[in-house]
């Protein structure tokens, strides 16, 4: 993540904790730390990302009542990207809920695997913890 200043940092904690999401996805019995934020046009996520440096912007294609349109999203994903971000913005964040989810992402995102081959090996002791984050997580939902 490049330099920012702490108004930058506060920005990005304000419109994470009203508009993104902090997530723990369950891709192929894994458990897969990320940071998304998602808006009908790609204007302010293309500030985010030249703010930051960091993440990625998709774009994808929704069916919703009877018609095409498209959305996008900034996704972070890299676990160095992840750390980074969450360990400058956790200060700024208010919502405890928010802030209980940032910080199981944070702690899954430091759990390292090791990244030989096409998918991430980690050990059973790591995979537990992660699961265990995840349940942390997944009851903040509510």
């Amino acid at each position: 993540m490049k330099e920012i200043t702490n108004e930058q940092i506060a920005y990005l904690a304000g419109f994470l904790e009203g508009e993104g999401s902090f997530c723990i996805t369950r891709p192929h019995n894994s458990y897969r730390p990320l940071v998304r934020v998602g808006q009908k046009t790609p204007k302010v996520l293309i500030f985010l990302q030249e703010t930051s440096g960091v993440g990625k912007i998709r774009r994808t294609i929704r069916f919703r009542k009877g018609k095409y349109s498209a959305f996008y999203s900034w996704d972070v994903e890299k676990r160095e990207d992840l750390v980074d971000l969450i360990s400058k913005i956790y200060p700024y964040l208010v919502s405890t809920r928010t802030k209980r989810r940032a910080w199981c992402v944070l702690r899954s995102a430091k759990i390292r695997g090791n990244f030989k081959g096409s998918r991430p090996r980690i050990s059973r002791e790591n995979l537990s913890e992660r699961g265990r984050l995840y349940e942390i997580w997944s009851t903040t939902r509510r």
